[in-house]
């Protein structure tokens, strides 16, 4: 959540991508999370960065084929990918972490 605000008060153009199961999330201090657009309507060619949130929420996310292949596809466009806390988990079940030490 804060990322996200971040992110905004610097001027980035965001939008939440969910699983498609929700309508809106929860940060981990209460704080709704609106989602934008459902993994798979989204292209990675039409977007910039991904950045996978931390707490609990990762682990969740990689059981989506959309979302790995959205993460995928950004990583294999030279995109920026980032990972916040747990979002590890994310970005090995893409399997875009491998051979790099």
């Amino acid at each position: 959540m804060v990322s996200l605000l971040r992110l905004r008060e610097a001027g980035a153009e965001t939008f939440v991508v969910g699983t498609g199961s929700k309508e809106e999330y929860t940060s981990k201090y209460g704080h709704p999370v609106k989602v934008d657009r459902v993994a798979d309507q989204v292209n990675a060619a039409e977007i910039d960065a991904v950045v996978v949130p931390g707490g609990y929420a990762p682990d969740k996310m990689r059981r989506y084929p959309a979302v790995l292949k959205l993460v995928r596809d950004a990583f294999d466009q030279g995109k920026v990918v980032a990972g916040i806390c747990h979002a590890g988990w994310v970005l090995v079940s893409a399997g875009i972490l491998k051979a790099r030490g």
